[in-house]
């Protein structure tokens, strides 16, 4: 994003879940703030109109595995808003499922 910083922002339990998540899964970084960079980097390689000029981004959940699809790899679920009524939601994934 060129104009400016993109915005990131947390649901309430997104917010929670990371609090109780560890350094050691990512790394060594700060959950929040690797959740801050995954979003950031995926926004820069993205080629979906929207995720390129979305000025917000809100981590609807944090890090986890499953969901909808129980076999679903480690992922963030994360909406970009470009407008009000321009929105998507993505998978962000982690690459660092324990196998």
């Amino acid at each position: 994003m060129s104009d400016s910083e993109l915005i990131v922002q947390f649901t309430g339990p997104a917010e929670a879940d990371i609090a109780k998540m560890d350094a050691s899964h990512f790394g060594g970084m700060d959950p929040k703030a690797y959740h801050v960079k995954a979003v950031q980097d995926y926004q820069s390689t993205s080629t979906d109109p929207i995720v390129q000029a979305a000025k917000k981004a809100r981590v609807r959940a944090a890090a986890h595995s499953g969901g909808t699809d129980p076999n679903e790899k480690e992922h963030l679920t994360v909406s970009y808003h470009k407008t009000k009524s321009q929105n998507t939601t993505v998978h962000i994934y982690t690459g660092l499922d324990s196998s």
